[in-house]
């Protein structure tokens, strides 16, 4: 085959639609290909960069209400209690699992968990979480609004 010149959305960089690939059947034979892994996968991914920010943005913040005199004010039960008891949530709901998946790399988890197994557990980590992150990033924004 040729190449053939740009069209003029192309050229226009007009967005074309997106192409999914093919799915390549597990060699394990579950029936569930890379395309579905790489999907869950990259959805569990990018809470997980929200699960780690917020935890060190939280820990961060309570430090510096403790420490720093700028957040003298805060320094009491009744403000930071909202912001402590929602980490706590975040990481009381936490299983094996998710410890595992927020700090080592995927393909040392993987060789722990059997192929549907681990989609599972991504799965379950994806839909699990959000709200809880939320909550404490919502308490992380109310608490710097009010510095």
């Amino acid at each position: 085959t040729t190449a053939q010149p740009p069209t003029k959305k192309q050229q226009t960089g007009a967005k074309q639609p997106e192409v999914s690939p093919p799915s390549t059947p597990n060699p394990n034979g579950t029936g569930k290909g890379k395309t579905e892994l790489t999907t869950v996968l990259s959805a569990a991914n990018k809470i997980k960069l929200k699960h780690l920010a917020t935890i060190t943005a939280a820990d961060t913040l309570l430090q510096a209400i403790k420490s720093d005199a700028k957040w003298k004010w805060a320094n009491n039960e009744f403000t930071c209690n909202p912001l402590a008891s929602a980490l706590a949530d975040l990481r009381h709901t936490e299983t094996d699992f998710d410890r595992a998946f927020l700090t080592q790399e995927i393909k040392t988890i993987k060789k722990k968990y059997p192929n549907d197994r681990f989609m599972e557990e991504l799965a379950r980590y994806h839909s699990s979480f959000p709200k809880s992150i939320d909550k404490a990033d919502g308490e992380i924004k109310q608490l710097a609004g009010m510095q």
